[in-house]
């Protein structure tokens, strides 16, 4: 008989077991995910195995007479690529002569198995929960920047950022309108801007920028735009 009990994110308190007994058996009690064995046994790492009836080993202090350690118990957890435990599967009852060596280097290979499904499977859900989230910071990104441009075109403003390195300028809609300058028609350099203002005012902004940079202070300045 086998019992595989899961751990979903870890946590023992919120289980799924899953039980295979023979046609016509009924079904072994099997270690608690409270119980000791349970829980030395995943804390372990590695697979457990116990004779039929067997009392004098290490696991004799906290050993229950369950149906299964009655029965032999071989036991080995769902580790994951990084070693973190995922659950246990419990094996009680051979058919014939007690659990073998051989029989826990099957079982583990056969944890390996599961683990590696089942941890795919984890890493497949937590990249597609990655993957929405992204989707609705971009949509939420948008509808503010939808609200912003309202903002901007009904109190007349327009935002706009100026990478230092690149020289490159980047305006809100509101604003080019603002400069008279059609969205396809502004290629977001600071030079391109100048030649938008009124060549009397072009050295007051160049000025009042660099100054700014200087003293790391706010800019401020007015200055006029030609507008088509």
């Amino acid at each position: 008989q086998a019992l595989t009990t899961l751990l979903p994110r870890g946590a023992w308190n919120h289980s799924i077991t899953c039980v295979s007994v023979a046609e016509g058996q009924a079904a072994l009690e099997f270690a608690k995910e409270s119980s000791e064995m349970f829980t030395l046994a995943c804390n372990l790492n590695k697979p457990v195995r116990l004779n039929a009836g067997a009392r004098a080993n290490a696991w004799g202090p906290v050993r229950r007479a369950t149906d299964a350690t009655r029965y032999g118990w071989l036991a080995a957890p769902l580790l994951t690529r990084d070693g973190r435990n995922l659950g246990l599967i419990q094996l009680s009852q051979k058919l014939s002569g007690e659990f073998s060596p051989d029989d826990e280097a099957i079982l583990v290979q056969l944890t390996h198995m599961a683990s590696a499904a089942i941890d795919n499977v984890r890493l497949y859900r937590e990249a597609q929960e990655q993957i929405a989230e992204t989707r609705r910071a971009q949509e939420m990104l948008e509808r503010g920047k939808e609200s912003m441009q309202l903002a901007q075109q009904y109190v007349g403003i327009g935002i706009w950022e100026w990478d230092l390195q690149t020289g490159e300028l980047a305006w809100s809609d509101e604003i080019r309108r603002l400069h008279g300058i059609e969205v396809e028609k502004f290629d977001g350099r600071y030079e391109s801007w100048m030649e938008s203002i009124v060549p009397e005012d072009r050295q007051q902004v160049h000025q009042s920028i660099t100054d700014a940079l200087a003293s790391k202070s706010e800019y401020e300045v007015q200055y006029r735009v030609y507008m088509a």
